[in-house]
């Protein structure tokens, strides 16, 4: 089955080559003989076209963009806006404009061309009087709004310094001149500015019972009927408002004006260019037998290929690939390829990968259970081993037994000689340990200057025996340092925890054993140091 699944897939495959093949070579065809039948001036106007057609569609978004600017800056409200769109106007029209140089450059003069960049001059001339217009209307508002403040300000001055008589009239002075100020439409202004004018008048054919320097009247007349006054003022924001109004208009109309141009633009250029492809394709009708003895060409030269393909590479690869896969389960790499080719080459290339990752696989084992100091079995490895015999265990299997190995005043070593030494010295010391085991023992570095020593098929005064073979190696044992005229000696205390062998139904506890041994090693260090000691603690934890 696998082998007719292999085949069918290398059936599609050699299918899915063929079709590929076919349509390339039909369309490389197709494009020769258009390019040797085509004309000269043909060939020359579709690589100008090309370009061109390119930029005629960048014109007609440009162009789209600029009118929706000044759809935007017709219906904006207040200058503030008006000076946002127009900025966003004036960058549109920088892209535009690079847009028809480049086409400028590209393609023959054209009177639509010319139209168009006349329109645009005049659009960017509208704008730009717009823009001047919108200045000028900004100024005088804040002009406008700077007579407001000071004709405020004014009043609350001259309405404190003012006697009884004198506030009322220049209340009725403040008020009309307020009234001015805030007049809509120039007739309403030229109405309130001649009721202001009335009133003066009225005032000083009456004359000012009180003090006349208490009088604003000389202040407003000013500041209302003077020449920068404030009906001077509003009537001429009032006309500059309705020249702005008018200018709008006119960018609005000339941008569709514009829009127009373009779009007039683009068809022009599109109806050349389905000019140009008709004559291309009248010229490479004439290419189809040519075609048909290619496409029979190309089938004699794929069946050729697929043969070729089926017995010098599917095959191979096949191998090389259910080698690759053997490699993945069970790390054994035989490919059974032979020639100098790139999939030879590949295979021989992938056995030495292989090589090198199963070595680098077992270095990396090795490295994770071992302690990197000393080079025994580290914490992983040694609780690894342990569980391992915990799941194996069953009642009346031969005993098993803990030593805890703590060397005595290890820490006076670090103190005394520095750590490198005390580093040595734990290295010794472990080699000495070691050697003092049993082949079937495991010891390993747990952490600091303790070690652990796993015994199995020993009890009790079996592994007593065997730490204190440990505790005696080690007494004896003179540590060398780097200098030579200087030597430690060192000592140890051990405890041991050891399950029995007619123990009941049970499954071995390492917390347990860990801290019956944790205890006898403490008990040991209360005796003086450099002693072994059993504990009498249960180390068994009982199940149903």
């Amino acid at each position: 089955m696998r082998l007719i699944r292999a085949f069918s897939l290398k059936t599609k495959l050699i299918a899915a080559i063929t079709v590929i093949v076919l349509i390339v070579l039909s369309a490389v065809g197709q494009a020769l003989l258009a390019v040797t039948r085509a004309d000269a001036v043909v060939s020359d106007t579709m690589l100008r076209r090309l370009p061109e057609a390119l930029l005629v569609a960048e014109l007609g978004r440009r162009t789209e963009a600029v009118l929706g600017a000044g759809r935007e800056l017709a219906a904006a409200r207040g200058e503030f806006d008006r000076e946002g769109i127009m900025f966003a106007v004036h960058e549109r029209l920088l892209a535009l404009d690079s847009t028809i140089s480049r086409l400028r450059g590209s393609t023959t003069p054209s009177s639509e061309l010319q139209r168009l960049e006349d329109n645009l001059d005049l659009f960017r001339v509208q704008v730009q009087a717009l823009s001047t217009l919108s200045s000028d209307v900004q100024r005088l508002e804040s002009r406008l709004y700077q007579l407001g403040e000071d004709l405020q300000n004014s009043r609350d001055r001259t309405l404190e310094k003012a006697g009884p008589l004198v506030e009322g009239q220049n209340e009725r002075l403040f008020a009309a001149a307020f009234a001015v100020l805030n007049a809509d439409g120039p007739e309403a202004v030229t109405k309130r500015g001649d009721q202001f004018a009335a009133l003066l008048a009225g005032l000083g054919k009456a004359g000012t019972p009180a003090r006349v320097g208490d009088s604003a009247a000389p202040y407003l007349q000013e500041a209302v009927l003077g020449p920068s006054g404030i009906v001077q003022t509003r009537l001429t924001l009032l006309q500059l408002r309705q020249k702005v109004t008018v200018a709008v208009r006119k960018v609005d109309s000339q941008a569709q004006r514009l829009a127009a141009v373009s779009t007039q633009y683009q068809r022009e250029i599109s109806g050349q260019t389905k000019q140009m492809v008709q004559e291309i394709n009248a010229q490479t009708q004439s290419s189809n037998l040519m075609l048909a003895g290619v496409a029979a060409l190309a089938v004699i030269a794929i069946v050729v290929l697929a043969y070729y393909l089926e017995v010098r590479v599917l095959l191979r690869l096949l191998r090389l690939r259910q080698a690759i896969d053997q490699f993945g389960t069970s790390r054994s790499f035989d490919p059974v390829i032979s020639g100098n080719d790139e999939i030879a080459g590949i295979a021989r290339a992938f056995l030495q990968l292989a090589r090198e990752i199963t070595s680098r696989e077992t270095q990396l084992v090795e490295i994770a259970h071992s302690d990197p100091l000393t080079g025994l079995a580290n914490r992983r490895r040694f609780m690894d081993r342990f569980d391992a015999l915990s799941r194996r265990r069953r009642p009346g299997d031969a005993a098993v037994a803990l030593l805890v190995i703590d060397i005595d005043h290890f820490k006076d070593v670090n103190d005394r000689y520095g750590h490198l030494v005390g580093d040595e010295c734990l290295r010794q010391i472990a080699r000495v340990i070691e050697r003092s085991i049993r082949t079937t023992d495991l010891v390993a570095r747990f952490g600091g200057e303790e070690f652990l020593v796993l015994c199995t098929d020993v009890d009790a005064d079996g592994a007593m025996v065997v730490a204190e073979k440990i505790r005696r190696a080690v007494e004896s044992t003179t540590v060398t340092l780097p200098d030579p005229t200087a030597s430690v000696r060192v000592t140890v205390s051990v405890g041991v925890a050891a399950v029995p062998v007619d123990a009941p139904a049970q499954t071995l506890d390492f917390d347990l054993l860990m801290e019956a041994a944790d205890i006898a090693v403490y008990d040991a260090k209360k005796c003086g140091r450099n002693c072994i000691r059993l504990s009498e603690r249960p180390v068994v934890r009982l199940t149903g």
